[in-house]
């Protein structure tokens, strides 16, 4: 590919906002060697909202526990106060997650940014100053002169001048080409291993990734500062241990060439705003998702086949009052042809029929495209044909919830808009849901009134967009909110149908809907059971009576009350949330079968120490992962207290390979040895326990050696104490890591 050079006027070339320029004045006082300073800035992909910062004071590359922390505005802005520092110190900033305001994609991994603090300081932390850091990071010494060096070989690499190269990307088009750039090589190195991996990447799984990727990406940068994705595959295979496929990677080298030349003929604009580079970022994103699709859908044997971006976000939009429902009368409009993909959660509910509602029926018909969600909820259509410009449904009916492992026969609806249905993944869940039902009740519906249609339910729940159109199992507190309405939903429909069963189903869910959106215009927080009772009752003549009222009004509140504890406990996780179903979901089966109210006694405890909890270990981030949990060992044994030596006091855990990882706990109680055997198909595992160990809270993991997959057995042992003479082992989870 050659190398486009980067006039150094380019990056001055469109400051977007005045007084935005650099100040070279020194800070340094003559007579002490500390300095008081204001330490802030901003963290930016686009702006990065919601992100937690800390100053890693003794740049260990993580943000420790006594180190200074902040969080991020709308804005992407931090603000550590004023300070009092070392002059000439240097002082490592870390940013881990967030919210990219321009994409309202959340922000997986971190991002760091290495200041040697002389004078004021504004900091920007952006996928630029990530690399300096990481190269910096990765020295022996940590000098002045290695920050030097870091920071020449990529404001080199890059062709930014290395005043600069630390400045804003929302700022200076020459910083958001680079940024952009680098991200996409990020976004689609990240793509091709965690295929290759064939597995869900835990949290912890994805941080370690991203660093690896950080690493290779280095080391593609040879001598002459040549950035080479080919040779930054080379260092990644090494690292990830896995053998990636040809065609994967030159459709790679194709695609981010194409990438290349469209974001640099997009940043010579003069006429570039903020808002442009928002817009742009959103539209490259969605060229991106379409690259990663071709990616997951093909196998090693397929010719990958890059194409070129061409994004003009100056083109001139389409009128948002124009976008209307399909009119299957209109005979010249534009027909468009079509892949997507998407995701059906409650839980994740498989075996769900999803169509494309063309006619606005409410159903699916024979002639509308229809699919199939497969084991984790996922759907697909391919090469379908919409007509340009217009908003419709799409509806997933059906289905078992895996979380629940019971049958999901109700609807949920969400609604797209016709040009991004190529650019987008979309969810379907009870929130999609919610706003589907309150646009479908408007007299017109076109763009303008469906986001005003998510404006009006993102107040009301309290969430942002893209937590209502995300997964709602990403975050504990739209999961609580999900499963209240699901919960308010079925308990109106149970009380109708118990009272007279002779309704039309169908259409008594979605007035149970309507009347769920209509109360939401008081308050979610404090909905009034009784108030949406009676509009569900309006119109069917029921004249519900008292008791079936009280059965309704006090379940829902023990449901509300439950899920509020839950979501604001610090012991709940989302990979807890199926357990927090099922719980649930088994607690009300008495209630439901016989519409008779039952008080709910449910709290963080019974989630935590669930029954559920051997299917739930899959969802342990902390399992065998030293990332996240101190009590398993490195490759080599070396950290953590490690002794092969049984005669000392602790907790000993050996196989008879010897082969097996070892969590070792000092005790004050001389070792007494206790064999406990877990039976497994490659084997036997014998457990040594001190018998004072009884501290239930704890948990031991072991580890064994990877095999030919590149794959541990990982296994959680949990052991019974009700006194020192008397350890029993209660549960082992064996699963992989």
């Amino acid at each position: 590919m050659v190398k486009i050079i980067f006039k150094y006027i380019l990056i001055g070339l469109i400051s977007f906002f005045s007084g935005c320029g650099i100040d070279n004045s020194s800070g340094t006082d003559n007579v002490s060697n500390t300095l008081s300073v204001s330490l802030s800035g901003r963290v930016a992909d686009g702006y990065i909202s919601g992100a937690t910062v800390c100053i890693d004071i003794d740049t260990s590359g993580e943000c420790g526990t006594n180190e200074p922390t902040t969080t991020t505005d709308d804005n992407g802005y931090f603000d550590f106060g004023t300070m009092s520092v070392e002059s000439g110190r240097i002082v490592s900033f870390i940013s881990i997650g967030g919210t990219d305001t321009a994409t309202a994609k959340t922000f997986e991994g971190k991002l760091r940014s290495i200041k040697q603090i002389n004078a004021q300081e504004s900091i920007y932390i952006t996928p630029l100053t990530d690399l300096i850091a990481k190269s910096f990071l990765s020295t022996t010494t940590k000098t002045a002169t290695d920050l030097q060096n870091a920071t020449l070989k990529i404001s080199n690499t890059y062709e930014i001048h290395q005043d600069y190269v630390d400045q804003s990307p929302m700022v200076y088009a020459g910083i958001f080409a680079r940024t952009q750039e680098i991200q996409q090589v990020k976004g689609m190195l990240s793509t091709i291993v965690k295929k290759a991996k064939a597995t869900v990447l835990t949290t912890s799984q994805k941080l370690v990734l991203d660093e690896q990727i950080k690493s290779a990406i280095l080391s593609g940068i040879s001598d002459g500062d040549i950035f080479s994705l080919s040779n930054a595959f080379v260092n990644l295979e090494e690292s990830t241990e896995l053998t990636l496929p040809e065609n994967e990677k030159t459709f790679a080298n194709e695609q981010m060439a194409h990438i290349k030349v469209d974001i640099e003929s997009f940043v010579s604009d003069t006429n570039l705003t903020q808002e442009n580079l928002n817009d742009y970022q959103v539209a490259l994103e969605q060229k991106a998702d379409n690259a990663y699709t071709i990616i997951n859908e093909t196998d090693e044997n397929s010719t990958l086949s890059s194409f070129a971006l061409n994004i003009d976000i100056f083109a001139v939009d389409v009128d948002d009052n124009n976008t209307v429902p399909p009119d299957t009368n209109t005979s010249d409009s534009t027909d468009l042809n079509v892949s997507f993909s998407g995701i059906v959660v409650d839980g994740y509910i498989k075996d769900a029929t999803v169509c494309m509602d063309l006619d606005y029926s409410g159903d699916c018909n024979t002639s509308e495209p229809t699919t199939t969600t497969d084991a984790n909820g996922k759907f697909n259509f391919t090469n379908v044909i919409v007509q340009e410009n217009t908003l419709f449904p799409i509806i997933s009916s059906g289905g078992v919830d895996t979380f629940s492992a019971q049958a999901y026969d109700a609807q949920l609806k969400t609604i797209v808009l016709a040009n991004e249905l190529a650019s987008s993944t979309y969810y379907i869940s009870p929130l999609t849901d919610i706003v589907a039902t309150h646009f479908l009740e408007q007299s017109v519906q076109n763009k303008t009134v469906w986001l005003e249609s998510i404006s009006t339910i993102e107040t009301q729940l309290g969430l942002t967009s893209a937590q209502i159109f995300g997964d709602t199992t990403s975050f504990v507190s739209t999961f609580m909110i999900s499963q209240y309405i699901e919960h308010i939903k079925r308990m109106l429909e149970l009380t109708v149908i118990s009272y007279d069963n002779s309704k039309d189903v169908d259409a008594l869910r979605e007035r149970i809907k309507k009347a769920i959106v209509s109360e939401l215009d008081q308050n979610y927080d404090n909905l009034q059971i009784d108030s949406i009772l009676e509009l569900v009752d309006i119109g069917l003549g029921l004249n519900i009576s008292q008791e079936y009222e009280n059965f309704y009004t006090n379940t829902l509140v023990d449901i509300k009350n439950v899920l509020d504890n839950l979501q604001s406990s610090d012991e709940v996780f989302t990979y807890t949330l199926p357990v927090v179903q099922r719980i649930l979901e088994d607690s009300l089966a008495l209630s439901y079968s016989e519409v008779t109210y039952h008080a709910l006694d449910i709290n963080v405890s019974d989630v935590v120490d669930s029954s559920f909890e051997k299917d739930a270990a899959t969802y342990d981030k902390m399992a065998c992962d030293p990332t996240y949990y101190p009590n398993v060992f490195s490759d080599d044994n070396s950290t953590y207290g490690w002794t092969s030596d049984a005669t000392d006091d602790g907790l000993t855990i050996e196989s008879f390979t010897n082969e097996v990882k070892v969590y070792y706990k000092n005790l004050d109680i001389s070792l007494t040895t206790v064999p406990v055997t877990i039976n497994d198909d490659e084997g036997l595992f014998t457990f040594s326990f001190d018998k004072a160990w009884v501290d239930k809270s704890e948990r031991v993991y072991i580890q064994t050696p990877k095999d030919e997959n590149n794959i541990s057995k990982c296994y959680r042992v949990v052991l019974d104490s009700t006194s020192k003479e008397n350890i029993e082992l209660e549960k082992v989870f064996k699963y992989s890591y």
